[in-house]
């Protein structure tokens, strides 16, 4: 019995040609449902991955603070981490002070406002 796989076809002891397209067949089933099940899998995590702030920088006194980048990315607005304002519950503390500049990736942008935060009180 001749077995040619490379050109799908086999040949029986009785002469005949049986062509079998079973195995590439599989092949590309296999790997059409693997990219699906990927695609899928990806659109359900992706969820999880967002995050609200684009940078987050320490301030002068070690205060991690969260940052989003505005007008074309030329300047900074302060928000929070996480996907939504009450993701976490301690991410500001306290007194925190907010800089009027931020130097992030040796490139210094200016602060000009504050997204919507909860319980935050500006003095």
């Amino acid at each position: 019995m001749a077995k040619k796989t490379k050109n799908t076809y086999v040949q029986s002891d009785r002469g005949q040609n049986c062509h079998i397209y079973i195995q590439t067949f599989l092949i590309n089933k296999t790997m059409m449902i693997m990219k699906k099940q990927l695609l899928l899998f990806v659109m359900m995590v992706l969820p999880f991955m967002a995050s609200a702030h684009d940078i987050e920088v320490q301030n002068a006194d070690g205060v991690t603070i969260y940052y989003n980048y505005i007008n074309n990315g030329t300047e900074l607005a302060v928000t929070f981490l996480g996907s939504k304002y009450d993701s976490y519950s301690n991410e500001y503390q306290g007194n925190v002070v907010i800089p009027e500049e931020v130097t992030y990736m040796n490139r210094t942008r200016k602060v000009t406002s504050i997204g919507n935060i909860l319980g935050l009180v500006i003095i």
